[in-house]
C-alpha cells in the first residue's frame, strides 16, 4: 500500500506602515489516497447487493472494489485535485517603540489519513475473512466453509470492512491566535494570548473500543425489547411480532442477528470523516531573559473538546452513543483545565579574579523548574470508559 503527495506554496510579507507588518501565504496540496500495488482496490460499501448470493463476481455481498468494478477507483474513495490552506499573520507595534505589540494570525493545515484507517478495507478485497464461531456450537475446521446462518446466503462473517465511495476528505486543523505583549521594568515582558484551533473531517475509526462510531450494523437502543425488523422463519416464534425473549431454539448470538439492520453480518465497519475537535485557551507568560536573574512563568486556562470514541482525536475512549455523533462530544483525555509552569535561574557572576580560586567561586548557576496542572476528566482522562467500566447483567432465575 502506498500514496503520493505533492504540494506547493507562495508567501509574502508586506510592511503596511512603519509599525505594521502583514504576512500571508497559500499552500496547495494534492493528498492522494491510499492505493495498493496489486490494483485490487479498497472495498467500498454497496448496500444494494448485501442480500445477493455469494459468487465470483460478488464475493463479499454489500461491498465492491476496483478489481470487480473498474468504475470504483483503486483507493475506493477517489481524491481531490487540490486542498487549499491559507495562512495570514499581523504584527502591530502600537506605540512604534517596541514596548506594546499586538500579534495575530490564522492558518489551515491538512494531514493525511493513517494507514490503519484503510488497512481492513484493502484486506477485505484481498480475501481476508473473519468468521466468528462463538455461540454457534461445536464446529470442525473442515466445516467452517459450510457454515451458513439460517437467513444468509453465505458464510456468516463476523466483521466486514469498507469505505464510503466518494469520501475524499482529509483531516484539517485551523489554528488561530491573538496576543498582546507589553514590556515591563527590569527588561521583562508580559504577554497575554488567546490561542485556539478546530479540527474537522477527522476519521471516526475508533475500532479499539467495544462501542464504536463506525459500525453500521450495531443493534439500536432497545432493539432487543421490540418486535423483529423483518419476518422470521417459521417455528422460531409463536407470533410474527415476538420479542427476543419469546424466540425458541436459538442461541443468544443467533437471536441478535435477526434484529440487526443487516443480518448477513455481525459488524460492518465503514469509517468516514465526520468527527471533530477543538481547543481554546488563555495563555499568560511573564519572562525575563537578561541579566543575572532569568525567569519564565506561564499559566494556561484551556479546554480541549472533541468526539469520544474517535481514534483520530487520539483520546482512545469509548463512545457514549454510537447512533448520534453529537452525543459523544465532550472533554478529551488530554484535557487539563489549569496548567502552570515556572523556570528560573540565577548566575552569581564573576567576583574573584584569581584563576584557581575563581574557578570554584565564579559563575555558579542556580536553576529550578516547577510544574503544576489539574487532573484529567474523570470519564476520559482517568477511565477509558464513559460509564467508569460499570456493567449490568440480566440473567434468568428460578
Amino acid at each position: 500500500m502506498y500514496f503520493w503527495n505533492f504540494g506547493f506554496y507562495g508567501e509574502d510579507s508586506w510592511r503596511v506602515r512603519k509599525n505594521l507588518v502583514a504576512t500571508f501565504g497559500l499552500r496547495l496540496e494534492h493528498l492522494a489516497p491510499w492505493q495498493d500495488a496489486y490494483n485490487l482496490g479498497a472495498a467500498v460499501l454497496d448496500p444494494a447487493t448485501i442480500a445477493d448470493p455469494v459468487s465470483s463476481t460478488n464475493p463479499l455481498p454489500g461491498f465492491t472494489w476496483h478489481a470487480l468494478n473498474p468504475s470504483v477507483p483503486d483507493s475506493g474513495t477517489g481524491s481531490r485535485a487540490l486542498f487549499y490552506e491559507p495562512r495570514i499573520g499581523v504584527a502591530w507595534d502600537i506605540r512604534g517603540n517596541g514596548v506594546l505589540v499586538l500579534r495575530g494570525g490564522y492558518g489551515a493545515y491538512r494531514m493525511h489519513d493513517s494507514v490503519v484507517d484503510v488497512t481492513n478495507a484493502f484486506a477485505n478485497s484481498g480475501g481476508l475473512r473473519e468468521p466468528n464461531l462463538f455461540g454457534f456450537g461445536g464446529l470442525t475446521l473442515g466445516g467452517v466453509d459450510s457454515l451458513h446462518f439460517p437467513i444468509t446466503n453465505g458464510p456468516l462473517t463476523t466483521s466486514a470492512f469498507g469505505l464510503y465511495r466518494g469520501d475524499d476528505k482529509e483531516p484539517v486543523t485551523n489554528n488561530y491566535s491573538v496576543s498582546l505583549a507589553q514590556q515591563l521594568p527590569k527588561n521583562s515582558v508580559l504577554q497575554i494570548t488567546y490561542a485556539g484551533n478546530n479540527s474537522n473531517s477527522l476519521m471516526n475509526n475508533g475500532s479499539t473500543q467495544a462501542v464504536v462510531l463506525n459500525n453500521l450494523n450495531a443493534l439500536s437502543v432497545n432493539a432487543l425489547y421490540e418486535a423483529p425488523p423483518r419476518a422470521l422463519p417459521p417455528g422460531i416464534c409463536a407470533n410474527p411480532t415476538c420479542t427476543p425473549y419469546e424466540v425458541q431454539n436459538l442461541t443468544a448470538t443467533q437471536i441478535q442477528q435477526y434484529w440487526r439492520p443487516y443480518p448477513e453480518y455481525q459488524s460492518i465497519t465503514v469509517p468516514c470523516h465526520n468527527t471533530y475537535a477543538n481547543y481554546n485557551a488563555m495563555q499568560v507568560v511573564w519572562q525575563k531573559q537578561s541579566g543575572h536573574l532569568n525567569y519564565s512563568f506561564n499559566y494556561t486556562w484551556s479546554k480541549a473538546l472533541g468526539i469520544l470514541g474517535s481514534a483520530a482525536n487520539f483520546n482512545w475512549t469509548g463512545a457514549i452513543d454510537p447512533f448520534n455523533i453529537r452525543s459523544n462530544y465532550g472533554p478529551m483525555n488530554f484535557d487539563h483545565t489549569h496548567i502552570f509552569n515556572a523556570t528560573y535561574s540565577y548566575t552569581v557572576g564573576k567576583y574573584v579574579h584569581d584563576g584557581v580560586l575563581g574557578g570554584f567561586v565564579n559563575n555558579w548557576l542556580f536553576s529550578g523548574i516547577t510544574s503544576i496542572q489539574s487532573g484529567g476528566d474523570m470519564q476520559t482522562g482517568i477511565s477509558a470508559s464513559p460509564n467508569f467500566n460499570l456493567n449490568g447483567f440480566i440473567t434468568p432465575s428460578g
